[in-house]
């Protein structure tokens, strides 16, 4: 595995958990781009791959470029991510974007992770005989519910709380604002309701958050930050809610439902086909409709809203596991 600048959050992980070779360069810190070209030829032209697969825009276009002095070797390109009207992509993003139509001459396949990114792709010059599909793969963690009432026990929650969970990093397109517009009316009426935020830049200190918090209704909002081991924490969620305005496939959905957490979801990538009848799928950018979402989650029994979350974990393991997804790529890198 190349990376093309150095210091990334997975870079120790995999050099020291895993049979990975890994191997960092420096495009964004070195000035003389072309030098870490030349460095990044050099080391394919060591390695001698079967396969070159492009990770994202900038790893697509690495992708093509090594393949250039490697012809014999399959180019695969990897997209993760769909358009929306507020993308709000930058400048130099867009014409790498617009760089990547025009070098699509040398790709044996561009792999999606969703058919929402598909379309979109396609409708802005992609090929379609190119595109294929293969959503994300999953472990299931093994269920214990003592361990639930453990992370309430921890954090101080009472065992008759309900905690509504919402993970993710701060951006406009996780639409923040939205969830918490939802939540504070249902938070004024009931008084058994814990929301737990984590990910980056969620806390009082950001304004954005803080301004949508009424003073009285701070004390039911817990701040967790970044957590490497956000999972745990989610399987002692009883509502999982994603308010995004665009994603692809968001990976967090599937996790909380892999650990029994029936989901309310904004209606962006491809939730509908991840969450099937097993949660509630509302328009991106409908406060209210996210408010009844998740009112209806709040009240119905524990058992109705213990069955979704079952529901759910069965979902993921038949229709997006890590097993399927390794086949799956197995079967392109292979024309199987």
């Amino acid at each position: 595995m190349i990376s093309l600048i150095s210091g990334g959050y997975y870079e120790s992980i995999l050099r020291d958990n895993s049979n990975i070779t890994t191997y960092s360069l420096n495009f964004k810190k070195n000035f003389f781009i072309f030098v870490e070209l030349f460095k990044l030829i050099r080391l394919c032209l060591r390695i001698k791959p079967n396969i070159i697969m492009g990770w994202m825009y900038h790893g697509n276009i690495a992708a093509v470029l090594v393949g250039l002095f490697l012809p014999k070797n399959r180019i695969y390109w990897n997209i993760r991510q769909s358009f929306y009207k507020d993308n709000k992509e930058k400048i130099f993003t867009r014409i790498v974007i617009f760089i990547c139509k025009y070098l699509q001459f040398n790709v044996h396949k561009i792999i999606y992770n969703s058919e929402i990114s598909k379309k979109h792709h396609e409708l802005i010059g992609f090929k379609p005989r190119l595109g294929a599909v293969i959503h994300n793969g999953f472990d299931i963690p093994s269920y214990e519910k003592e361990k639930k009432s453990q992370i309430k026990r921890d954090l101080g929650i009472a065992s008759s709380s309900i905690i509504v969970g919402h993970v993710a990093r701060f951006h406009h397109m996780k639409d923040h604002a939205n969830f918490l517009k939802a939540i504070v009316p249902i938070l004024e009426k009931r008084k058994n309701i814990i929301v737990i935020f984590i990910g980056k830049d969620i806390n009082l200190n950001n304004k954005n958050i803080s301004k949508n918090i009424p003073i009285n209704l701070k004390k039911y909002f817990y701040f967790l930050g970044e957590k490497d081991n956000a999972i745990s924490v989610m399987s002692a969620f009883d509502i999982f809610c994603l308010s995004s305005s665009s994603e692809s496939f968001p990976n967090v959905v599937a996790e909380a439902m892999s650990v029994r957490v029936p989901v309310v979801s904004t209606d962006v990538g491809d939730v509908r086909k991840i969450i099937g009848d097993s949660g509630i799928v509302v328009p991106a950018k409908d406060s209210i409709a996210l408010q009844n979402g998740i009112n209806y989650l709040v009240n119905i029994q524990v058992d109705k809203r213990d069955q979704l979350g079952l529901e759910a974990q069965l979902r993921i393991k038949t229709l997006f596991s890590l097993s399927s997804y390794c086949n799956n790529y197995q079967n392109e890198f292979f024309d199987l």
